[in-house]
């Protein structure tokens, strides 16, 4: 049986993005040094795991400085061999509501225009593009309103 369970230790959020780095599309570390990464995401974000006898899945959200009102999905990532037995839309829930909880109305996130199967993933899950959110050719932003379920 999986549980879900916050966890803002960066070793542990070192290992897994360490150990899943490949099944990132791009690859993570040809974006960012894992290390530091892993230091900003225990720092300032709110990192979710998914477990079962392991760490199966990973996702991180940051709130807006300004105002809560905002969070931003910047990390989400499930083990392969657990890949399309519905932990992505697990996790991804558990984000909605956790962000909620901490007084976000909405979650906006970027994905890589390479990334089709996310892409498809979140509008599948209720993001939406947002017009004119093309940041440059290889990614696009997307949102939800949350709460209204």
């Amino acid at each position: 049986m999986y549980r879900l369970e916050a966890d803002n230790t960066e070793q542990r959020i070192f290992d897994f993005l360490l150990l899943h780095d490949k099944e990132f599309s791009p690859c993570l570390s040809h974006r960012v040094d894992l290390r530091e990464y892993s230091r900003k995401l225990s720092l300032n974000g709110h990192n979710i795991f998914i477990f079962e006898n392991e760490d199966i899945g990973h996702a991180c959200f940051y709130l807006s400085k300004k105002t809560n009102e905002k969070a931003f999905l910047t990390s989400i990532c499930i083990s392969k061999p657990f890949q399309g037995k519905s932990f992505s839309r697990i996790l991804l829930k558990k984000v909605e509501q956790f962000a909620q909880e901490k007084g976000a109305s909405q979650i906006e996130l970027e994905v890589s225009t390479q990334n089709d199967r996310a892409r498809l993933f979140y509008m599948k899950n209720g993001y939406r593009k947002i017009d004119d959110s093309v940041k440059d050719a290889s990614s696009i932003f997307m949102q939800k309103l949350i709460g209204n379920d």
